[in-house]
């Protein structure tokens, strides 16, 4: 019944299984969940309930390919301190899917040890896809993250090609399309313009809706400003006037123009989500439709970015001191890197020997693996999760000096 592709087959296994007290059958169910599939979360919660889920099962449940598994298995987890130790080594808190790292966030408060969750909550809220997406940044600030404090903005490259409408090839922009969405409406390449020689105009004498589109590539959970200049001649009608649109998006109109209007700049913040593209409209109508006439020029779009400013109080970092990570690596109740690392003899012999690793890497590998460990796997070690604790999320700014000062004293 624990292999049926029906759900409440497999749910009643695991109930008969935990109600009659099935010791015997822990092997298989260990084997179940290592295996995946079909069952394996069952297999999880039977172990659970018959207090049978040792760390090396659920330490590869928490490692599974499958996100519903990771799920299930950090719902598991107690709140001692074994627990927070196999829940960072398992780095579920930078889980590439966002509803299993929902979970590890949610599950931060039940965690016994407050203070490393509340430095942990801190150093995840800063990650813009925590701090953008309403439900992550709320469960890390239930978990005492605080507020997140952004500096000045930085503006990418521009992204719109031809934004200006100066190159043609025949009556319409280089890389640009048309979509009539009511009525009768046309467009053509104008020879006035806010800059350089052209911009695209759209007219209508019966009411319509209309617009010109460009589809460009952006990065996921992003911030992108976006703008334009406009100008309007007797646009009137039920519709909202001449603006950008993006279709799907959370924010999908700029301000709207109507009337006669000299050129006026329209600009927009908004956010990618999920999405790795967006479509941007010149949109005459909008929710309804107009008549008159409108010219665009000189659409943009930049991504902006910000120099996160974690606290008032965010303490300056001195140059990283030996002694003191030489401590950390040897005896952090969490980050201790001894647990898994052999150096000079002493050590676990889970990840690679970190002798000589001054010489044979690179300073920024180094750094690279001690914040995320799972960007880079160390050659011999197969595994789609590195079963490390990210360090830039568990140590302070200056005990990651410290920490990276001493492994640059092993050559």
């Amino acid at each position: 019944a624990m292999d049926s592709d029906n759900l409440f087959w497999r749910q009643t296994a695991q109930r008969l299984l935990v109600d009659g007290g099935k010791q015997t059958a822990a092997a298989d169910l260990k084997a179940k969940v290592k295996a995946g599939g079909a069952g394996a979360i069952q297999a999880l919660w039977s172990l659970h309930g018959l207090g049978s889920l040792d760390k090396e099962t659920h330490q590869q449940a928490l490692l599974s390919k499958d996100p519903a598994l990771r799920r299930n298995a950090i719902t598991a987890l107690g709140n001692d301190a074994a627990a927070l130790q196999l829940f960072f080594d398992t780095a579920v808190v930078q889980d590439a899917d966002l509803i299993v790292r929902l979970a590890a966030f949610n599950k931060m408060v039940q965690f016994e040890d407050k203070k490393t969750i509340e430095l942990a909550a801190k150093a995840l809220i800063t990650d813009p896809a925590n701090a953008d997406d309403m439900w992550l940044s709320q469960s890390l600030r239930n978990a005492g993250a605080g507020e997140v404090k952004k500096g000045p903005a930085t503006y990418g490259k521009e992204l719109i090609v031809n934004g200006s409408f100066e190159n043609v090839v025949g009556d319409m922009p280089v890389r640009w399309s048309e979509r009539a969405y009511r009525g009768t409406a046309q467009h053509r390449v104008a020879n006035i313009s806010h800059t350089g020689k052209r911009s695209i105009e759209i007219s209508a004498d019966k009411e319509a809706e209309y617009g010109i589109y460009f589809k460009v590539p952006v990065e996921k959970h992003s911030e992108y400003e976006l703008s334009a200049w406009i100008k309007t001649e007797n646009v009137a009608g039920g519709g909202r006037g001449a603006m950008l649109y993006i279709s799907g998006n959370d924010t999908p109109a700029s301000k709207a123009l109507k009337g006669t209007k000299d050129w006026t700049q329209v600009k927009m913040r908004l956010k990618s989500g999920l999405d790795t593209s967006l479509t941007i409209t010149c949109l005459f109508g909008g929710w309804g439709i107009v008549t008159g006439k409108a010219w665009w020029d000189d659409v943009s779009l930049r991504k902006v970015t910000y120099e996160v400013i974690e606290s008032d109080e965010s303490e300056s970092v001195a140059k990283g001191n030996v002694e003191r990570g030489k401590k950390i690596f040897m005896t952090h109740p969490i980050a201790a890197c001894t647990r898994c690392h052999v150096v000079n003899g002493v050590g676990g012999p889970v990840g690679p020997a970190l002798d000589t690793i001054a010489t044979r890497k690179q300073e920024d590998y180094i750094l690279q693996s001690l914040v995320d460990p799972g960007a880079t796997i160390a050659e011999g070690y197969v595994g789609k999760v590195s079963p490390m604790p990210p360090m830039g999320v568990l140590l302070k700014p200056q005990e990651l000096a410290d920490v990276m000062a001493y492994l640059l004293t092993l050559k």
